[in-house]
């Protein structure tokens, strides 16, 4: 009897020891799923960045496309047959007003230029040995007359010869850059054989056209900036200095001209480039990045940052320029709003602001200059 009171004891022990088991375990799970569901119906705060809004200076401008040119430009070519004795420049080189070119062969002319110089003293000691004799009335007027003319056709004759000279000596008629060159020593050229190109390129030049709407805007003297893609980043000063006299009559567009320095000779003849024509005038405006601006069918918002929440706010947005977009209304300075991370966001999405890193920031300031 002892022993199956003792099994019964141990059975009963054995399944209250489980029903205990099961209830602690029930309660464990219970409490581990009901953190995990508050966990997961607590909003989670996005990481964003932001600013607080400011007013800038915008300055009127209209932005336009234009074209390089030379402020000269010449096809270097002779103006008399002869065979190229000499070539004193290279290709690309940058060449002085007056500077000699290309020497055509002048042995012939130079031959004829002593016949003609000897000839020519000759008709001198002439003419004065019979105005000497005139004046000792043992000559006649006539004979003076006579050695004056030989004298002066000596001398004309000499400096034809020397003209003729001239010719042969190619020379720069400005200063500026020679092009790639097209004639080689021992060469037969003929008047008209283009040999080398020459462009004057500092300053240079930029053809553009604008809106006739725009034309009470435009004036000599205003200030225009330049930028080429092939050195993006790096500006071109200048200014009006011709408008044209009429408006084109197929584009209704305004021909421009203005003139532009080109020190480090980055700009070439027909490159195409964008302009920038700075206006008059200008005023203080908000401006926010252009990254900050969000877009739908019902209008264009901005997140503001309010009480560590985001908050959809409707902004009625102008013009947009270099990374930055003008608010007409509907911000007020010392606004901060989101600036990246705004896809993760909804209207009153918690977030958590950070500062932009510095060079996000220098990238900003630079796409707004």
């Amino acid at each position: 009897m002892k022993f199956h009171f003792d099994r019964k004891f141990i059975i009963v022990a054995a399944v209250l020891i489980g029903v205990i088991a099961c209830v602690y375990s029930f309660k464990t799970f219970k409490a581990v799923m009901t953190q995990k569901f508050i966990a997961a119906a607590m909003p989670v705060e996005t990481i964003v960045t932001g600013e607080k809004v400011s007013e800038v200076f915008w300055e009127p401008q209209i932005p336009t496309v234009g074209t390089a040119s030379a402020k000269q430009s010449v096809d270097i070519a002779p103006e008399v047959s002869g065979r190229v004795t000499k070539i004193l420049f290279a290709s690309g080189q940058k060449v002085k007003e007056g500077e000699l070119l290309i020497q055509l062969n002048p042995d012939v002319l130079i031959a004829q230029l002593d016949s003609a110089k000897a000839k020519y003293d000759f008709t001198a000691v002439t003419y004065d040995r019979q105005l000497e004799l005139y004046k000792r009335n043992a000559g006649q007027k006539q004979s003076v007359d006579s050695a004056q003319a030989d004298m002066d056709e000596a001398k004309a004759n000499v400096e034809k010869i020397q003209a003729q000279l001239d010719q042969l000596a190619i020379k720069a008629p400005f200063a500026g850059v020679l092009g790639l060159r097209y004639v080689n020593v021992g060469q037969y050229v003929s008047p008209g054989t283009v040999l080398v190109n020459l462009q004057s390129t500092n300053p240079m030049e930029v053809n553009f056209t604008i809106p006739e709407v725009l034309l009470n805007n435009i004036k000599t003297g205003l200030k225009v900036s330049v930028s080429a893609l092939a050195y993006p980043g790096e500006p071109f000063e200048g200014e009006i200095f011709a408008v044209n006299s009429q408006v084109e009559a197929t584009s209704r567009g305004l021909a421009i001209r203005a003139s532009v320095d080109n020190e480090k000779g980055y700009l070439l003849p027909d490159m195409f480039v964008e302009v920038t024509v700075h206006l008059e005038g200008g005023k203080k405006i908000i401006a926010v990045p252009q990254i900050a601006m969000n877009y739908s069918q019902v209008g264009d918002f901005v997140y503001l940052v309010e009480s560590g929440k985001a908050v959809k706010h409707y902004v009625v947005s102008g013009e947009r320029r270099g990374g930055s977009v003008a608010i007409e209304s509907g911000l007020k300075v010392g606004d901060t709003i989101v600036t990246t991370g705004q896809l993760k966001l909804h209207d009153g999405s918690p977030i958590k602001l950070e500062t932009p890193p510095a060079d996000a920031k220098n990238n900003t300031e630079k796409n707004d200059a």
